[in-house]
């Protein structure tokens, strides 16, 4: 599903047209990027948790050539899935 079926969707489900769906979820994926990069996780019920994680600078090793290099530090964004959601999507399953 991509964006355009999302609104759609979104619009169908709720009643309201398409333009105001597309509004809805364009401020809600901005109230989500704010506050990630505000470094605040967010809890959406029944979706999952969005966070960022800070992995430290470490060093590693190119495998290409076999000489050590310094990863830098980073932030990169997580999605922990809620466990109802994974049990529908599992058909009931654990």
């Amino acid at each position: 599903m991509n964006k355009a079926e999302l609104v759609e969707a979104i619009a169908e489900k709720a009643g309201i047209q398409k333009k105001m769906a597309q509004h809805v979820l364009d401020a809600t994926v901005a109230v989500i990027r704010e506050t990630l990069q505000a470094g605040e996780r967010v809890k959406v019920n029944g979706l999952g948790i969005f966070y960022v994680k800070q992995y430290q600078a470490r060093a590693a090793i190119n495998p290409n050539n076999g000489l050590r290099v310094m990863v830098p530090a980073r932030k990169v964004v997580r999605c922990q899935i809620a466990k109802d959601l994974n049990r529908e999507v599992n058909g009931g399953k654990k």
